[in-house]
């Protein structure tokens, strides 16, 4: 009877310890599949958050790449076309001179019409100041070389070509003097013993042109005959 109360208990002591090892074994290897399936999951999850942030930064630097691209590409056709619209308005105006021949046949409008042109020009493409003074200098040239009452070019071109940058062709020159007045009366342009000396001489052409009348009998604005000694 003991022997078999013994028995008993030591096959009950064996499977209580079966038991113990199976369920260790058990939870043993549902934390390592666990543990795996962890690692499994944040290693994909972060592989392809980081590929997504790659192909993110991909995009975006192709598109500032293109953006680029086609703002240069813009502000080059912009820049092109602007020099030459200035260039064909350049050779506009010159050819306008030409053809015209600012000479002592064309008329004060003709004249003043082309100079306009030329402001004009210089007012909306300031940037080519050099050529539009060039052709300035040249039509100041013109009028001398045609009607002789304009001084030298570079005696007026500081304060006209001064000007002619601005395009402000109403500006005073000297005085309340404008361009347009200087169009039209050159010889204020002169420099101060020069405008003195040219008075002079208009006073001497008009004292010698009375004298002429008087010597020839014209009657004064009275209807009374010239006294020929006042002279």
């Amino acid at each position: 009877m003991g022997i078999i109360i013994v028995t008993m208990v030591i096959i009950i002591i064996v499977v209580v310890i079966i038991i113990i090892i199976i369920t260790m074994v058990i939870m043993i290897v549902t934390t390592v599949i666990t543990m795996v399936i962890i690692i499994i999951i944040v290693v994909v999850i972060t592989t392809v958050i980081i590929i997504i942030i790659m192909v993110i930064m991909i995009v975006t630097t192709v598109i500032i790449i293109l953006v680029i691209i086609i703002v240069v590409t813009i502000v080059f056709v912009i820049t092109t076309v602007i020099s030459i619209t200035i260039t064909i308005t350049i050779i506009i105006i010159i050819i306008i001179i030409i053809t015209m021949d600012l000479s002592s046949s064309s008329p004060y409008g003709v004249q003043v019409m082309v100079f306009g042109t030329i402001l004009l020009t210089a007012n909306v493409f300031s940037v080519y100041d050099m050529a539009v003074n060039t052709l300035f200098l040249c039509f100041l040239e013109d009028l001398e070389r045609n009607n002789g009452s304009v001084q030298k070019p570079y005696y007026m071109s500081k304060s006209l070509l001064k000007l002619l940058r601005k395009g402000k062709g109403g500006t005073e020159v000297e005085g309340s003097m404008t361009i347009l007045d200087a169009l039209k009366d050159p010889g204020r342009l002169r420099r101060p013993s020069e405008r003195a000396d040219h008075t002079a001489a208009s006073t001497r052409i008009s004292t010698v042109s009375r004298r002429q009348k008087a010597l020839e009998g014209h009657k004064s604005s009275d209807g009374s005959d010239v006294d020929d000694t006042r002279y």
